[in-house]
């Protein structure tokens, strides 16, 4: 049978992090005290408005407009397949290219 300092201390054992790290109580606060001072050890600090890329390099923005019927079908399409409109478009250039 545990005593109960035992199970004291199992209970102030921290949080054990998914790779099986064992964070203190300590280790915690210091986390959370560097979090509350908008740093973030191990990630780029620098903090960038909107969504996040979804490529690791910058984009250039193309636009080109469509009938509206065919804009329909686009849609129709994208959502068979599961993207969205912007994707579907995406997808079918990056076919293109690469059967070049």
């Amino acid at each position: 049978m545990r005593s109960k300092d035992q199970l004291i201390k199992e209970l102030h054992m921290g949080i054990i992090t998914k790779n099986r790290v064992e964070l203190s109580d300590e280790m915690i606060e210091q986390i959370a005290a560097a979090f509350e001072r908008g740093e973030w050890p191990g990630i780029e600090s620098r903090i960038v408005q909107g969504r996040p890329l979804k490529f690791n390099e910058e984009l250039q923005s193309v636009t080109f407009k469509v009938p509206v019927r065919k804009l329909a079908v686009i849609d129709q399409r994208a959502a068979e397949r599961g993207v969205s409109r912007a994707d579907y478009p995406r997808n079918l250039l990056d076919r293109d290219i690469i059967s070049a």
